[in-house]
């Protein structure tokens, strides 16, 4: 889908970034009651220039955990991650085949533990850590977010991924304003987040439907990054 995607299209996507510890004070309320199910395609730019395409698929499964799923085929990346209504993390999948060294990576997660592997080629690197605090998948931040009950004093948590283990992430919401989308002119609040890696923070802006259940019409990335809904299915 690109020749050179940035770092944070990768991210978005769900590949691997650094680590840092997470100072995580108090739990915070999440139900994934609170976003649409469907198929939503999303537009990728980069300062203001097409670089591909997304799908993102959620869906509430018979045993009442959730899944979101995202396929970047011109990319060559997928990812899914299934989790509890209130976003414990349960299992994660990342796949790269397309890359000059095959990547795939599987989360198993169990309490305050997470096991599972990487593979690059043909090497194998076993992941097995420790979770501290409220810690979710790191590819559903952007949904978590929209999902959490955000007080005045903003939200904090931490997100895992083998490559960087826990990071912290702290995240507030802004008012209302109108924006214009594939669904009309929309209500929508601004979900600001900011990942804090040990090098580095990556700021995040979701703008999500103030109407429930929600959708991400757009989300603002590091590097000019955009991620903008052009197509809904149920």
């Amino acid at each position: 889908m690109k020749k050179l995607l940035p770092i944070t299209a990768l991210l978005w996507l769900g590949s691997l970034c650094g680590a840092a510890e997470n100072p995580v004070a108090s739990r915070v309320a999440f139900d994934a009651e609170l976003l649409r199910q469907g198929i939503f395609t999303y537009q990728l730019s980069v300062e203001g220039k097409p670089v591909g395409t997304a799908k993102i698929e959620i869906r509430r499964l018979p045993s009442g955990e959730y899944r979101i799923q995202s396929d970047a085929e011109d990319f060559g990346q997928r990812w899914s991650s299934t989790l509890k209504r209130d976003f414990t993390p349960l299992a994660a999948e990342l796949h790269m085949p397309t890359r000059k060294i095959p990547y795939h990576m599987s989360l198993r997660y169990s309490g305050k533990r997470v096991m599972g592997e990487e593979v690059r080629g043909d090497a194998k690197t076993p992941v097995a850590a420790p979770l501290s605090g409220q810690v979710i998948d790191q590819r559903v931040d952007w949904a978590a977010m929209m999902a959490a009950v955000v007080p005045a004093s903003g939200v904090r948590f931490g997100v895992f991924d083998p490559g960087s283990a826990i990071s912290p992430v702290e995240g507030s919401r802004k008012p209302a304003e109108p924006i214009d989308s594939v669904m009309g002119k929309q209500n929508a609040i601004a979900l600001h987040y900011t990942i804090r890696k040990t090098d580095h923070e990556e700021n995040y802006v979701v703008y999500a439907t103030e109407s429930l259940p929600r959708v991400m019409l757009r989300e603002d990335m590091p590097n000019d990054l955009v991620a903008t809904l052009i197509a809904i299915e149920n």
